[in-house]
């Protein structure tokens, strides 16, 4: 690619020649040698390949969907990021496989990478957890992240996604107006998203440019918590209930002509932008974009079991420390209030190696923490 610094450098190596303005179609005399480096007289322009280079001929929608999901058409649902890294998002994704089958939707198994999970993250989700058990044990329907992209490309319409952000509010923060729905320990504000809410999901715009946002208002789902009562305490079909009920749907369908809101969506995302249709009261989006932000977890939670690659690289590490070798493997820390645990996972080291009599003759141990100071301090105190 010739950029403007090549053009300005080359600019600077231009001598005055006679025969520079000569008629190009002259063929060159045998004395005549070609001009080195050539004269660029025009940046070359990006060429987009056509979106229908990637359908099938002949292949109409609900064939497609039909191919890609259990029955057409397909109803998704894309988990774009969670708040928490592992081993709190793997809570968080159980709570969300759990709100796919109460929606009856098909759950899109995020990436994962450095220890999070999202759409935008780098590995495919079978890099951390087992796929099998997750249909096992959440009896919900799934779809990998590369079949998705696969189905957005080759979809002759193309499909409507609705961004949904679920979050959690304190009892005496609800408010109601025109356009908050309550119920049920949910409240629904239709297109109340806060400025910078998908500030991490920027792949959007190069990884399903073929979705479309004009056709729906997003949703921002608030769970009601208090010191007494915890959302999910009681189950995903209260929040289902209130993303699917008729005023939500009703309000939330754009007619005749999209919002500035939705229109900057699209733009901010650089999705794709169509005359729009007008929706039945029964339409409903194809793809649901949910940004889960609620930090509430359930102690009933659906344990997803991690993948194979992973025990197995356990074993090996585990192996090479030898049969007589103690260790213990830790993550964050652990509940100051257990008993034996003064100190969070220090104190567990503590009790472990100083009072457990299994570091007699022990002089090496190895702490590995995401807080350099507070393992500082840990080998201080054990020392």
């Amino acid at each position: 690619m010739v950029d403007r610094a090549i053009l300005q450098k080359l600019h600077g190596l231009q001598t005055e020649d006679p025969d520079e303005h000569r008629n190009p179609n002259k063929p060159l005399n045998s004395d005549e040698k070609p001009r080195w480096p050539p004269i660029v007289t025009a940046l070359p322009e990006a060429r987009i390949a056509s979106s229908s280079s990637t359908h099938l001929a002949g292949v109409s929608t609900e064939a497609l969907d039909a191919q890609f999901c259990e029955s057409a058409p397909c109803r998704l649902l894309l988990p774009l990021s969670f708040p928490e890294r592992e081993p709190k998002a793997q809570v968080h994704l159980a709570h969300v496989l759990s709100l796919a089958r109460s929606l009856n939707r098909t759950l899109i198994l995020p990436n994962v990478g450095h220890g999070r999970v999202g759409a935008c993250q780098k590995w495919e989700f079978d890099a951390y957890f087992d796929i099998a058990s997750i249909v096992r044990t959440s009896g919900a329907s799934v779809m990998m992240m590369d079949d998705f992209k696969t189905w957005v490309d080759m979809r002759p319409k193309k499909p409507d996604a609705q961004i949904i952000v679920v979050d959690e509010i304190a009892t005496e923060e609800v408010l109601k107006d025109g356009t908050s729905f309550f119920g049920d320990g949910v409240n629904v504000d239709v297109g109340d998203m806060q400025d910078g809410a998908l500030k991490g999901v920027r792949c959007l715009k190069s990884r399903f440019r073929h979705m479309r946002l004009d056709g729906f208002s997003p949703l921002s789902a608030h769970l009601i918590s208090s010191d007494q009562h915890s959302f999910w305490s009681a189950n995903s079909s209260l929040l289902a209930r209130a993303l699917t009920r008729e005023d939500v749907r009703l309000a939330a369908v754009r007619h005749n002509q999209a919002t500035g809101d939705d229109l900057a969506l699209d733009a901010q995302f650089g999705l794709q932008q169509e005359p729009l249709q007008s929706p039945s009261s029964a339409s409903d989006p194809e793809v649901f974009l949910l940004q889960w932000d609620s930090h509430q977890i359930a102690s009933s939670a659906t344990t997803i079991e991690y993948s194979s690659k992973l025990w197995t690289l356990a074993d090996k590490l585990v192996a090479s420390l030898g049969t007589s070798f103690p260790y213990t493997g830790t993550w964050r820390e652990f509940p100051r209030s257990a008993p034996g645990m003064r100190g969070g996972t220090c104190g567990y080291l503590d009790a472990l190696l100083l009072e457990g009599g299994l570091a007699e003759g022990l002089r090496t141990v190895w702490i590995a923490s995401d807080y350099p100071s507070h393992s500082q301090v840990c080998l201080q105190k054990l020392a």
